[in-house]
């Protein structure tokens, strides 16, 4: 194992994200969407914490996008809720 090892309990998979974004029924299917899209990105085996961190940072601070800070935020706390329970 090396330094930077991430075990597959430590990850989410696209199954689990599906899942957590599902709960948050507020959200609508195009932010949804985003968020997924962002995540792909960054998926190499799994979704880490870091990357859930760093994603939902991203999209608090984009103006751009139709996901607003609150939307960002419950994202956040819906997907480590769902990475913990896999712990």
């Amino acid at each position: 194992m090396g330094l930077f090892f991430t075990s597959s309990s430590e990850k989410l998979s696209q199954t689990e994200i599906d899942r957590a974004l599902a709960r948050l029924g507020f959200l609508e299917q195009s932010d949804k969407h985003k968020i997924k899209q962002m995540l792909a990105k960054r998926r190499s085996g799994g979704i880490t914490k870091s990357d859930i961190i760093d994603v939902t940072r991203q999209l608090k601070l984009d103006r751009t996008d139709d996901v607003d800070v609150a939307e960002a935020e419950a994202a956040r706390r819906e997907l480590l809720d769902e990475l913990e329970q896999d712990e």
